[in-house]
């Protein structure tokens, strides 16, 4: 993997690995989603002082089935349309979600790279929108402040169809947003919204790509695009496991017969994920690590 080259010349090379190309890995510069891949979990096994648990692997959605383009051309020289789920268009004027589902904001905000032989690269990419005032609130005061209709800490961020919104706090300004908040469950391969109707509280199957019914204003009937399994049920909102977790019995080393590694481990997992340090997984969210 390329690791991170802040000036681009070879010499101010960083221990974390290129943004563009792993953005939402652990391995990756602070404000993804931090999932711990095989690509994480082999480079620790690859430093000799760790055994890792290759069974407890999270997908990523940031560069799957991207193709080569992506990591050999320059992002001015990529159709970025063909990477709607990982760059942004900076004149779509439209609030999204960002890449992780953890946060949305608006195409403010870009993936930088510097280079000796080439001009200065920039990959778009969805700012999450924060307000300096929320960032107070959470870090100094420990409030959790509502971001969207719908938003909850344990809710993800899901595409809509482009809705005339308006933020509470500034009623007077509306904008075109893409992207609502809601809390999700995962059973049996299946995604679940919560739906609240008056007083009763409802989980509706949501299948990937379909759209669903919304009763929170303003978003209208089946303006709800439901996400894929995979994106959402690796991980919850608030940064913990949901995979099932494998236990390493002791014995069993090596390679196993099916040419998968047997080598597991238990001792770095925090709710069944490895974990190694103290981060942000969400503007609002610190997670403590091991």
């Amino acid at each position: 993997m390329e690791l991170q080259d802040q000036n681009g010349d070879g010499r101010t090379l960083e221990s974390h690995w290129s943004q563009r190309h792993a953005k939402d890995e652990w391995m990756a510069p602070i404000g993804g989603a931090g999932y711990y891949t095989e690509l994480t979990l082999a480079a620790f096994a690859d430093l000799g002082y760790f055994k890792v648990n290759w069974r407890m692997a999270e997908p990523m959605g940031w560069g799957k089935k991207s193709g080569c383009e992506l990591l050999q051309k320059r992002c001015s020289e990529l159709n970025l349309s063909k990477y709607s789920h990982m760059f942004c268009n900076i004149n779509d004027g439209v609030k999204r979600c960002a890449s992780d589902r953890y946060s949305h904001g608006w195409c403010w905000r870009s993936i930088v790279e510097l280079s000796k032989k080439h001009s200065m690269d920039s990959c778009p990419i969805t700012d999450p929108a924060l307000d300096v005032r929320d960032i107070e609130g959470v870090i100094w005061r420990e409030e959790y402040l509502s971001a969207m209709p719908g938003d909850e800490p344990s809710s993800w961020c899901l595409d809509t169809l482009p809705t005339n919104t308006t933020d509470a706090r500034y009623p007077e300004y509306t904008y075109l947003s893409a992207a609502m908040h809601a809390e999700l469950k995962c059973l049996g391969m299946q995604v679940y919204l919560k739906v609240s109707e008056k007083r009763n509280v409802d989980w509706t199957p949501c299948a990937g790509g379909a759209t669903i019914t919304w009763d929170t204003p303003p978003y209208d009937n089946e303006s709800v695009i439901c996400p894929n399994y995979a994106e959402l049920c690796t991980i919850s909102a608030t940064g913990g496991s949901v995979l099932p977790a494998f236990r390493w019995d002791g014995k069993r080393e090596g390679v196993e017969q099916d040419g998968t590694p047997g080598i597991l481990e238990t001792k770095f997992t925090r709710d069944a994920r490895p974990c190694c340090r103290e981060y942000w997984i969400r503007p609002w969210h610190r997670i403590a690590g091991c």
